[in-house]
C-alpha cells in the first residue's frame, strides 16, 4: 500500500499502529488479549494474496500465545 504525497503528512506511525494490527509478536499478542479481554471471542486477519501460508503461519504464532 502507499500513500500519496499529500497524504504522507497525515499518516503517521503512530496513526497506523493505533488503527491496525501492526507491530512486533508480543505487541500484537498483547493487541489480541485487549480484543478479547473486551469481550470479543472472534478474531479475522485478511491474507494477501501470494503470502497466505506465510501470514498463517505468523498469525498461528500469535493466536497460540493469547
Amino acid at each position: 500500500m502507499f500513500l500519496r504525497p499529500e497524504e504522507q503528512v497525515l499518516i503517521t506511525p503512530d496513526l497506523i499502529r493505533s488503527l491496525t494490527f501492526s507491530g512486533t509478536e508480543p505487541e500484537l499478542i498483547d493487541s489480541v488479549r485487549a480484543v478479547q479481554a473486551a469481550g470479543f471471542s472472534q478474531f479475522a486477519v485478511l491474507l494477501r494474496a501470494g503470502h497466505e501460508f506465510a501470514m498463517l503461519e505468523d498469525w498461528h504464532r500469535v493466536l497460540w500465545k493469547v
